[in-house]
Formats: structure tokens, C-alpha cells, sequence
């Protein structure tokens, strides 16, 4: 059964609202917990640097006056997806300051739920489910 035109169009447009608010969240909506997570994941990547991998709780509750509350491989996870701007960062001696990252965090989150959708939306096409 094909949707009707308005149909159509009533789904285009909520898919432009959509894509619009997330934009929107993305790049000018700061939030305390994103901004802490970043900033065990850039401490992590820094404790690494100086070879300092034992001191990363000490490290990051001196720095930041917070102690890390996930397990080790949360924030290596975390590291991981902050690696290309802290690696572009440290490279070309740049300066990003946290914002930087957290953006960049957030467009990861962003493009991992769209692949779920995506992927969620072949199944139910794959199942037959309207």
C-alpha cells in the first residue's frame, strides 16, 4: 500500500524538523554530563601521552576537580572517538578548547543513532513491517 501525497509530505517535513533540532542541539546546546565524559576521555588520551596511565583518576580529579565515575573502558571508548581532534590538536599545536571536542562528541553520537535507524529500518522493511 503506497502513502498518499500528504502522507509524503507530512513525513518530509517532520524529517526536516527533525534534522533541524538535532542540528541545532548539536552545536549550540552545552550539557554539564557530555562536557564532563569529554573531559575523562581528553584526560585519559593525556595521561597516555605523558605516560602517565596510572595516575588518570589523580590526574583528572587534580585537573578538574572531579574523579572519573565509569569503568576504564568507557573512557578509553570515549578516548577513542576524541582521538582524530586530539591527534589534529596536538599535531599542528592548535589550542581546541573543550567545546571542539564536545561538538565532535556529539556528531559521533549524532551519526551512531542515524546508522541505528538505518539499520532498525532494514529490518523492519526486511520483515514486512509498515
Amino acid at each position: 500500500m503506497k502513502k498518499s501525497n500528504s502522507s509524503q509530505k507530512e513525513c518530509k517535513a517532520l524529517f526536516i524538523i527533525s534534522a533541524a533540532l538535532l542540528l541545532i542541539y548539536t552545536f549550540f546546546i552545552n550539557h554539564v554530563d557530555c562536557n564532563t565524559i569529554v573531559t575523562w576521555g581528553y584526560d585519559l588520551l593525556e595521561s597516555v601521552r605523558y605516560g602517565r596511565l596510572e595516575e588518570f583518576p589523580v590526574y583528572t580529579y587534580k585537573t578538574h576537580f572531579m574523579a572519573t565515575n565509569y569503568t576504564l573502558i568507557s573512557n578509553i571508548v570515549n578516548a577513542v572517538w576524541l582521538l582524530p581532534v586530539y591527534l589534529m590538536d596536538k599535531l599542528f599545536s592548535i589550542g581546541f578548547s573543550i567545546i571542539v571536542y564536545d561538538i565532535w562528541y556529539k556528531i559521533l553520537i549524532l551519526l551512531t543513532a542515524i546508522g541505528s535507524l538505518l539499520f532498525f529500518s532494514k529490518i523492519l522493511t526486511k520483515l514486512k513491517t509498515p
